[in-house]
């Protein structure tokens, strides 16, 4: 079976997932890996797409049951019996379908700002519309069609100099087949609001303030999961870059307290 890239780094602690979001890449994790190995062992890994990971031709692979089976494979490939998962973005829905199909696999969840994860009715019809129409225009483009897009690191002017490389350099591997099934595939199926009363696991949410639209998202969050922590931090939607200091205490602490 094709498995996403992943990349283990030494760490004290449970064995922990770390899974980014879209047009991101292991790297987006730098500001944090230091010192949540402290208290879990990091275990990274790419989006079909991107960086490092294949692009498999098979559309199946890119819904949400299709990442839930790629990520057990890795689980069971390196011998753990479960779990922390810590995810951001498009990341924290793949995150959410996942504890939410293998509850058994993950001793807690460590979710951010989703706008994919949470929004529903309209707003959940016109980004996936929205996903349609760049898909069709990275058939035509390539990575071209990214060159305004918002998250293209390549105009990150809040992200650290070391960070800001590591993460245009990850974007130069991206493929655009891949990137154009996950917005296809994965986005279509990323809402999880019907089902937040299912999840099991302990849950965190950094919650990055200051990017209002994620406002109803958090509220949605705050409604419809039981077992609920809430972190809220002077940040934007990359909550975990624009404050690593405030996210690496919130993540730390709640992994600490949720798997000891």
């Amino acid at each position: 079976m094709m498995l996403p890239a992943v990349t283990t780094h030494r760490g004290t602690g449970p064995p922990t997932l770390f899974v980014h979001g879209f047009l991101a890449a292991q790297a987006y994790w730098m500001p944090n890996l230091g010192a949540l190995a402290d208290v879990c062992q990091p275990v990274v890994m790419d989006l079909w797409g991107h960086a490092d990971s294949p692009s498999p031709g098979d559309p199946s692979a890119y819904t949400m049951d299709g990442f839930a089976a790629a990520i057990e494979q890795i689980r069971s490939a390196a011998g753990y019996e479960e779990w922390v998962v810590v995810s951001h973005s498009l990341g924290s829905a793949v995150a959410l379908h996942y504890a939410l199909r293998f509850p058994e696999r993950v001793m807690a969840l460590v979710i951010t700002n989703s706008q994919s994860a949470f929004a529903t009715g309209d707003a959940a019809n016109t980004m996936v519309a929205g996903g349609r129409t760049l898909a069709d225009r990275i058939d035509q483009q390539g990575m071209a069609a990214f060159d305004g897009h918002p998250l293209n690191p390549n105009r990150g002017s809040r992200l650290a100099p070391e960070l800001k490389e590591s993460l245009v350099a990850a974007f130069a591997r991206h493929e655009p087949a891949g990137l154009a099934s996950l917005l296809r595939h994965t986005l279509p199926e990323a809402g999880t609001v019907d089902r937040l009363g299912e999840l099991k696991p302990p849950t965190l949410l950094t919650w990055g303030v200051q990017e209002k639209a994620f406002d109803v998202g958090a509220a949605s969050a705050r409604a419809g999961i039981a077992d609920l922590r809430v972190a809220e931090l002077a940040a934007g939607h990359a909550v975990n870059l624009h404050d690593p200091a405030g996210f690496n205490a919130a993540v730390g602490a709640f992994i600490s307290e949720t798997t000891t």
